[in-house]
This record gives C-alpha cells, structure tokens and sequence, in this order.
C-alpha cells in the first residue's frame, strides 16, 4: 500500500479535505493511505511527526497556492525535502494547484502538475470533475512505483533543520465577512461579461489554427452583445449570441444569432457569500451551475457553443460504419455503444486472436475474446488509427504496466488491458505492427492517448483516453 502525504497550507485546509474524499475509494482497495498534519494526536511531537512521513511516504502532494508559496515552512522545509526524494527516485511528488499563483519558477515548476495544463482547482465550472483529476494521477502514480516501494521500510528519521523563527500557532481562518452593494455586484457582471467575450474571441482564434477549413467570426455588437460563430468550407456549424440583459438583467447565452434580448436558452445572474462575488447559472440547458468564477462561467457558456459545433464535425458518411457484431470487426475498429447496457470497445486483429478491450463502464479495459463473439454488439467504425500525447510519455522500464495505457515497443503498438475481470494482471494486446522496430528492450508508455479517424481535414477524433 503506497502511502500520500499532504504538503498544504492551513488556509486551504478546506480544498484538501475534499481533495481526499475523492482518494476515498483508493483507500477502500486498499492502494493508499493518506496522512496530513491534522492527524497528529495531543502529545506527540508536532515537528518529528511530520518529519517522519516526508521522509518516508510515497508520493507526496503539494497542494499549490500562493499562501502555500508564501509559507516559510511548507516552501523551505517540505517542498525542500520532498523535491530531494523526488530528484533521488524515493518518491513521487505531484504538484497539485488549488489556486493561481506565480508557481511555474518554483523547484518543482519543472514536474507536470495536475489537474491538467496547471489549471488551478477553483477554476474549474466543476470542482469535483477537477478533483477526480487528481485522484487518476494518483493513481497512475501509485502504479509507477517501484514493487518496494509501495511496502514502508523501516527508515531512521532524520530531523529536518527547523526554521529560524517558528510560524506562529493561530486559526487558519481569519477571512471576515464582507457587505457587497449593488455597485460591486453591477460591476462584477460587467467585467465577467468584457471576460466572456475576450475568452470567445481568443477561443475562436484558436480553432482556425487548430482546424483546417475551419474559421471562426467573432463580432463586438455592442458594449452589451457579442456573436460568435463557426463555420466549416463555408457553411456554418455553430453560431451564438451572448448578452447583458433577459431574465433579471444577467447574463444571458442564446444558440443563434439574436439583436433581441428577449429569446435566450440560457441566463447568469451575480451571487455572493460571505466573502466573494460568483456568478450562478439557471441551467435551462445543462442541469445548472452556481459558484462560478469569471473563466468557469466562460468555459460553461463555450462548452454549450462547443457540443454544437462538435456535434457537426463528427458526423459519419454511411460508409463509414455499419450496426454488426464484435466477432464480425476487421481491422482496428471502434465499438460506439446502441443499447443502454452496451459499452465502448476498441477490437484490435493485429494478433492471431482478435481481442475486444472496454473503454468504459464497470469493465473498463478488461479484454475479452472476441473471435465469432455474437454476444456485444455496436455501431462498428472500422480503420480508425490510435495517436498519442508525446507529453504524457514516461519510461516504462521496470514499471506495472496500468490497465488503459498504451505502449510503443519492439515492432508494434500495444494497449495494456486486465485478461481477466479480476484485474488481477495486465497484457499488452497488439493496436498495430510493422513499423519501424525500437531497440532491444526498450519502449514508452503513454498515459493519454486518442481513436481518430480519416485524415487531414476529415479527421474526426471519436475516443480520447487520458489516465492523468
């Protein structure tokens, strides 16, 4: 069992705590135990405790804000101690970012934080989704450990050097209640709106670049309305208008082109608490959101604009797929589930028994024998090509190969997959063979990586898997 130690400060004691709810069910299977400060018990030594688990726990998080940053002894002590463990291969340290802050130059600027790209937890439209990232880097973690490291060896302690002036023993909350007038309510909502429209513009930027024949248009109506749409070889896949104004003077979010303010699918009004401003979504649309930051109110309103342009760009020709049985598949082929109780499967024949690998639901990537198999059935997308994230790359060299991950070695490409529904082992099962071989004994393992069909400007990326 690999053992995760908490390097926060006590200002974010309350993100730490959900952050291990979600390492909850790692603890169930018994793959982790966690510890933190607030495990010490009256009477025992403060500092030696703590010193005792740095020197000796697994994978240690480091729970990033700028209070964390600005902590004598979070930042000289245990980041210190954990980066030399890190650098020495004793243990694995993941940089976990609660909150912006100026945390690229730090010693562990150089380590892949999570959640994914550094972006901070509070600015998440959905924090938990972001806390589920930092429970699958755990666990990916835990399975890169080394077989002795996950069983705790007796180690001497050695006592840290303590800081020249101790930090001083007080309440980690000292945040006091603020009064919010409808000034700064008026003026939160007009600077999330002036956010909401530079974050449409720059995103539609990026898609141009991104998407061969496909641009984007964005148009300032006025101080208070914006349009963006997308177009594709010159026919428009997706087009929307955002504005101040509709229900209770908000902001509100229509899926078309509109100069009225009176038709809207959606609406965001100004919320606070004791302590900051937020906007609160009604979710006419996607089942709600409250609590948002200017950014998560601006990816909510892009992910309504987004479904509708993805779902045009992906659309399939009728030869491109056919409803048959697995055991019928040629090639590499993706399964897309029909029926409610059917599942996403990758087939693969690059080997002399053609196997199924689930992408998704309670058997998710176990494999199964799916020569004549009549028993799962889909929508069967046949010569779909399998790509890889060079960034998610780690050296695979004595490690567990964990269920899901990809693999480029000797002639072939290769996906990692349970053999069994007990999970007790992993295989590799072929994707493809025939390329360029690799060099004796050497391959790469990928821990994010994509199913992706057609070429150029018909590709169309159908599945993405991503263990971070």
């Amino acid at each position: 069992m690999a053992k995760v130690f908490f390097s926060y400060c006590h200002a974010d004691e309350a993100l730490r705590d959900q952050i291990e709810k979600q390492l909850s069910l790692l603890k169930r299977q018994g793959v982790v135990e966690t510890w933190h400060d607030r495990r010490i018990e009256a009477g025992q030594d403060f500092a030696a405790e703590i010193d005792c688990h740095i020197e000796t726990d697994d994978i240690i998080l480091l729970l990033v804000s700028s209070d964390f940053l600005s902590s004598d002894y979070c930042y000289e002590i245990e980041l210190k101690r954990a980066m030399e463990r890190h650098e020495a291969g004793d243990a694995i340290v993941i940089p976990v970012i609660l909150r912006a802050c100026d945390w690229h130059g730090a010693p562990f600027g150089k380590l892949n934080a999570t959640p994914p790209d550094g972006k901070p937890i509070t600015q998440f439209p959905d924090r938990d989704q972001a806390m589920l990232e930092v429970a699958k880097a755990v666990r990916v973690a835990v399975a890169r450990l080394k077989p002795a490291a996950a069983t705790p060896k007796p180690t001497p302690v050695v006592r840290l050097p303590r800081a020249e002036s101790e930090p001083s023993i007080r309440s980690s909350n000292l945040r006091l209640a603020k009064t919010f007038t409808d000034r700064d309510r008026d003026r939160f909502k007009h600077d999330s709106f002036e956010f909401m429209a530079k974050f449409f513009e720059n995103s539609l930027q990026e898609v141009e670049k991104r998407n061969p024949g496909v641009e984007g248009n964005f148009r300032r109506i006025d101080a208070n309305r914006f349009t963006a749409a997308v177009y594709r070889n010159g026919t428009v896949i997706s087009r929307c208008t955002v504005f101040i104004g509709g229900l209770g003077g908000g902001i509100a979010y229509f899926a078309g082109e509109s100069s009225t303010s009176d038709t809207l699918n959606d609406s965001m009004s100004v919320g606070n608490d004791e302590h900051e401003l937020y906007l609160k979504c009604l979710g006419m649309q996607r089942g709600g959101a409250s609590n948002l930051t200017q950014e998560g109110a601006a990816e909510y309103y892009s992910v309504a604009a987004h479904r509708t342009c993805a779902r045009t760009l992906k659309m399939l020709s009728s030869e491109e797929m056919r409803v048959d049985y697995v055991g019928r598949a040629e090639g590499l082929t993706l399964v897309v589930p029909v029926g409610k109780h059917d599942d996403w499967l990758l087939v693969t024949t690059a080997d002399a028994t053609p196997a199924a690998i689930f992408l998704d639901g309670d058997h998710r990537f176990v494999a199964i024998d799916c020569a004549d198999n009549t028993n799962c059935k889909g929508l069967l997308i046949p010569n779909v090509r399998i790509e890889v994230e060079e960034t998610s790359v780690y050296d695979t060299v004595g490690n567990y190969a964990p269920p899901g991950m990809v693999f480029r070695q000797n002639d072939g490409l290769f996906v990692a997959a349970s053999a069994d529904r007990m999970r007790m082992r992993s295989d590799l099962f072929a994707l493809q063979r025939g390329l360029a071989a690799s060099g004796v004994n050497l391959s790469a393992g990928f821990s994010k990586w994509q199913i992706v069909l057609g070429d150029g400007p018909r590709q169309r990326v159908l599945k993405t898997i991503d263990l971070t």
